[in-house]
């Protein structure tokens, strides 16, 4: 398989209700904007991954941006990653998809993230159910954790 991959940091920028967000405000990292401009560009973008004979893309699904408060989805956020899925398919790309590439929900970071035992068989399982459930016929395969 010959492909290409990026974090959702790298692509959208930071999500507001992130701990990377907060992370970049305190100048521990330049502020990311928008990324890349994928976010507003992907379907150029798989046309011309395409086009180089790259047939697989691993990207990362901003858990901040679809739950941003504890049970809360966006609708918005959730409908824009099928958007971006669908256009890798449309175009012969077979997206991957990383779970956690390092950024965190604020809430999730602030009631110890990982670290805690409950966190990681309540919220973190509630999410990879969720984006299992919504985008698995369109995903070629998951990567959980990034560099896992």
């Amino acid at each position: 398989m010959w492909g290409t991959g990026a974090s959702s940091t790298q692509c959208e920028g930071a999500a507001p209700e992130s701990d990377w967000w907060d992370w970049e405000r305190s100048g521990h990292a330049p502020v990311s904007g928008d990324g890349n401009g994928f976010a507003t560009r992907y379907a150029e973008d798989f046309a011309l991954l395409a086009s180089l004979g790259l047939a697989h893309h691993r990207l990362s699904i901003e858990w901040a941006r679809i739950e941003p408060a504890p049970g809360q989805r966006d609708q918005g956020a959730v409908e824009h990653y099928r958007d971006i899925l669908t256009a890798a398919r449309a175009r012969g790309v077979s997206p991957w998809v990383s779970l956690h590439h390092f950024t965190l929900p604020r809430w999730f970071a602030d009631v110890g993230g990982f670290l805690v035992d409950a966190n990681r068989t309540g919220a973190w399982a509630r999410h990879v159910d969720f984006i299992a459930d919504t985008y698995g016929d369109l995903v070629a395969g998951w990567q959980p954790i990034n560099e896992s």
